[in-house]
């Protein structure tokens, strides 16, 4: 099982936004060899994170990368979810039910949609977009069986003293 989230917008103000993709990878073996016949797109949604702070701690969102992931218990909230292993500086980063940045303290929100709650960018329905998500990865296995790989596209939206800019633009995580 493979994740992908490709990070789409970036505000320092209103948060960091992308989508989430969960794949199947198509496979056939004989013995002694195994083919890629490609993967099956099986659920996608839309995230919520905070913005890029240097990887701080509680106030960032984590930086791109591959990473391992395990299924994780997340106590204060009482439900099952998936942990994102092995970031650099951070731990206990996880998928979460919520709607804002500022219910996230450097974890990802998953939701049906964006919108915009009470003026700030948001998602809706995170709590139902969460168990299919979870439904869809399934709340067992190992490390080893599911990955995500944290990316964003070049071409997208960058929110600027409050202004929408479209095209090209440089990634918060690249020097100037």
């Amino acid at each position: 099982m493979r994740l992908e989230l490709i990070r789409d917008t970036y505000s320092r103000d209103m948060g960091t936004f992308g989508i989430l993709s969960v794949y199947h990878d198509i496979g056939s073996s004989v013995p002694g060899r195994t083919f890629n016949l490609g993967s099956e797109k099986l659920f996608e949604c839309h995230t919520v994170e905070r913005p890029w702070a240097n990887n701080a701690p509680n106030i960032s969102c984590i930086p791109e990368g591959e990473y391992t992931m395990r299924p994780r218990r997340y106590y204060r909230g009482g439900y099952d979810t998936w942990e994102i292993c092995d970031v650099p500086g951070r731990s206990y980063i996880m998928f979460h039910s919520a709607n804002v940045p500022s219910d996230l303290e450097g974890c990802i929100g998953v939701g049906a949609r964006r919108c915009v709650l009470g003026g700030e960018w948001g998602v809706e329905s995170s709590r139902a977009t969460l168990a299919d998500l979870i439904a869809h990865i399934g709340n067992t296995g190992s490390s080893a069986d599911v990955s995500i790989r944290i990316t964003h596209i070049l071409a997208g939206v960058l929110v600027k003293d409050g202004k929408e800019e479209k095209g090209r633009w440089n990634h918060p995580q690249d020097p100037l």
